[in-house]
């Protein structure tokens, strides 16, 4: 048994005349056919919905219907593909290609969004300013069936690791790129760097001149926020304090960790000391630092500060969030060590 819903596109004055169960539903149109008559399943009704929308069950499959009802009972296809599906971070781009064809109107969904005319055509995408992975869907219809194709597109940092692949999603990559910066009483949408979630133009990339960080994320997203570590041998430490009642309540548990890649607390730094659950974390970019100490992190490289509210208990990679309230804010506090 399938189950249709009749939906009017075009400019017809349609009547109909609903039976009895067991029988069939009788359709009239200006312009169309003789009366057109589709049998309904055994036990089966025609509903009007709040919409006006007419729905039924029955047995015939769509295209009987559309030859029933004298329409163009051809889906709609549609294919993109990208000329490249594996990018350098801040480096290249590519160009999405896409065919289209028997389609009213067609949308864009996932990693970009709006409107599409449902004809072929192309688009640039790129560069990225981190290691991510971008799915692009177009989504069809023509009133008789509605279709959609997707392409994916992995961006690996300069060090070469496609963090899409090595790394397990946090929350479902959910970033928060909304924050309260410490140079703003309003929210500010940053452009996922160390630099401006600061909101200050006149810092350099890292670690910054001014010391307090004030943050305010969803209760199910973290920050991911990139730096270069530059090319100065320095050492610091970046604590954890509890928040204002401007940035929001003090989350349950919080964790931060530098890595290689966004979202990331455990994969590729492989080091005990660019975790942590609260308190501080040292890091140094002098090779001869102490690891027993010291985050060492490597120079002229791009790092992610993540920062999640979750302390992992459940083991579950930090997807479960600890924040008990829609919101919850914190203060990374950067002071030389």
């Amino acid at each position: 048994m399938k189950y249709y819903k009749i939906v009017l596109i075009t400019a017809l004055i349609i009547s109909f005349t609903l039976y009895a169960q067991n029988e069939k539903l009788v359709i009239t149109y200006s312009g169309g056919p003789t009366a057109a008559e589709i049998p309904l399943a055994t036990g089966s009704n025609v509903v009007i919905d709040n919409n006006g929308d007419v729905l039924i069950t029955t047995d015939k499959t769509g295209s009987e219907i559309a030859a029933i009802l004298g329409i163009n009972g051809v889906p709609p296809t549609v294919s993109i593909s990208a000329e490249s599906t594996l990018l350098v971070t801040n480096v290249d781009t590519t160009n999405l290609t896409w065919q289209i064809s028997d389609a009213t109107s067609c949308t864009k969904t996932g990693d970009w969004s709006g409107s599409l005319s449902p004809v072929n055509g192309t688009q640039s995408i790129g560069p990225f300013t981190g290691p991510l992975s971008q799915t692009y869907t177009i989504e069809c219809t023509n009133g008789f069936d509605v279709v959609s194709a997707s392409t994916i597109v992995n961006v690996t940092d300069p060090n070469g690791l496609t963090c899409s692949i090595e790394q397990p999603p946090i929350l479902n990559g959910a970033e928060d790129r909304s924050v309260v910066s410490n140079n703003s009483s309003t929210p500010i949408t940053y452009d996922g760097t160390w630099k401006d979630i600061r909101n200050n133009s006149g810092d350099p990339d890292w670690p910054g001149t001014t010391n307090n960080i004030l943050i305010s994320l969803s209760q199910n997203q973290y920050i991911s926020a990139s730096f270069n570590s530059g090319s100065v041998l320095q050492s610091g430490q970046i604590q954890l304090t509890n928040p204002t009642a401007f940035e929001g309540p003090n989350a349950g548990a919080q964790s931060y960790s530098f890595s290689e890649c966004p979202g990331d607390f455990s994969v590729h730094l492989q080091q005990a000391k660019c975790v942590a659950s609260g308190g501080f974390i040292r890091w140094s970019t002098d090779p001869n630092a102490n690891a027993a100490i010291y985050c060492k992190l490597e120079t002229n490289k791009i790092y992610y500060l993540n920062y999640v509210h979750s302390d992992n208990s459940e083991g579950n990679n930090y997807n479960t969030s600890d924040c008990p309230s829609a919101y919850c804010g914190a203060i990374l506090t950067q002071s030389p060590f």
